[in-house]
């Protein structure tokens, strides 16, 4: 005969991991909550893989063995999970939010209450939501499957002071009654030869398990709202303004550690902003509209110190974000027939050009070039100063060409960009 498989609902963990996932910028860059990362994904990951191979196996169908080596298996796999899933609430310190579960096992022989009642009084004090159920799996896990030969650390279950165990069979293969499954026991003393049969319903190891897996939502709830609490924190922290700072390169420095909390997309408009203003060697020609240039970086970190404060956490914000149309702007993309995303794709490279090998940069600046093509009548250098250029300020002067031809078209620059002279 055979038993059904057990129902472990997959979209618990998968609703778990969306909501961890959404917030691994904040989770990444905020303590505590960094150290828990790896943790989070490792037990994410193996719970939900088990979770589908579990609901996967039909036990109890007839093979060719003794023991009853589909169920050893299922409990050790069961166990990991298990395992993983406590991992969560003390990583979350959800402790409290567990309430404490029925007793399910109801066959099972307690042979020292007074052991267990103490073993009990210890483990509530850092798992308040264990109960003897608990204990009981893990003596059945012991002596059924991992330590056969040698099981002694459950003297509240146990009958003799070492127990070793040749068979964990299915009743319904040999004919067999009392449960759906058999447990044999023997003193590894010797001071008693009979044999000891533990039987176990099938149905109430599956309850003990799902009852378990079923704390998935209850964490994603303690989740969300730890992540809500951080998200209400960050807010009330008061983001300080350039004027706080005798230096704009350390106000900028400041304003990428906060953007750093917040959302990675931010960050990297400051490090580019960083790079971009107070450029020496500027070619002459170009140099007023590269300072304009400047001036609306300037104003778009105002703009970015405000979006910070709210602040915005979800990716659909970014296309609002006028420090980061300000890089490299987008503008020539909306024209798919020119074939310039590559050329934005390669050009990139100049923002960070020690990251890469002389021929990555040789022809990222081949790409910017191409770029230049296109937009130089906005910021018109001669084609012997453009290759002279350092590799910055040749990004420099592509930037401040888009940027000047933005003002010029109905672009989200040109609509947020004051139309004052400091900036135009």
């Amino acid at each position: 005969m055979s038993y059904p498989p057990i129902k472990l609902p997959i979209s618990y963990i998968e609703e778990f991991r969306r909501c961890v996932n959404n917030n691994d910028h904040l989770i990444l860059n905020n303590k505590p909550y960094r150290q828990t990362w790896n943790i989070l994904c490792a037990c994410m990951d193996r719970i939900e893989d088990t979770a589908k191979y579990l609901n996967s196996k039909v036990l109890g169908e007839k093979h060719d063995y003794g023991c009853a080596f589909d169920l050893m298996e299922f409990l050790s796999h069961s166990a990991s999970m298990l395992d993983c899933i406590d991992t969560i609430i003390e990583t979350l310190k959800a402790e409290d939010k567990i309430e404490r579960p029925a007793i399910i096992f109801k066959g099972k022989e307690i042979t020292n209450q007074d052991k267990l009642d103490e073993r009990l009084s210890k483990t509530k004090d850092k798992k308040p939501y264990k109960n003897e159920d608990d204990l009981y799996f893990e003596y059945i896990r012991s002596i059924g499957v991992i330590h056969p030969n040698n099981t002694y650390r459950h003297s509240y279950f146990q009958q003799y002071k070492k127990e070793v165990s040749p068979f964990l069979i299915w009743n319904g293969l040999i004919g067999l009654t009392g449960g759906d499954i058999s447990l044999h026991v023997y003193d590894s003393n010797g001071e008693d030869d009979g044999i000891r049969s533990l039987k176990l319903q099938l149905a109430e190891i599956y309850a003990y398990i799902i009852n378990r897996y079923n704390r998935i939502p209850v964490l994603k709830d303690v989740f969300c709202s730890q992540i809500d609490s951080l998200t209400r924190e960050l807010k009330t922290q008061k983001i300080l303004s350039e004027k706080d700072f005798d230096n704009y390169g350390k106000y900028l420095s400041y304003l990428k550690a906060e953007a750093h909390k917040r959302n990675e997309y931010t960050e990297y408009c400051v490090d580019e902003t960083m790079e971009m203003i107070g450029l020496d060697d500027m070619p002459k020609a170009i140099n007023e509209k590269y300072l304009k240039y400047c001036n609306a970086l300037k104003y778009a970190m105002r703009n970015l110190r405000d979006i910070l404060q709210a602040p915005i956490f979800n990716d659909d914000f970014n296309e609002d974000i006028l420090a980061q149309e300000l890089h490299l702007p987008n503008l020539l993309r909306e024209d798919e027939s020119n074939g310039v995303g590559y050329c934005y794709e390669k050009t990139s490279k100049l923002y960070d050009s020690d990251r890469y090998g002389k021929d990555d940069i040789d022809w990222a600046r081949t790409q910017a070039k191409n770029l230049y093509k296109i937009v130089k009548e906005y910021a018109l250098i001669d084609d012997d100063v453009l290759d002279k250029l350092g590799n910055l300020q040749l990004l420099a002067t592509l930037n401040t060409a888009l940027y000047f031809y933005s003002l010029n078209h109905d672009t989200f620059i040109n609509k947020k960009i004051p139309r004052t002279n400091t900036y135009r």
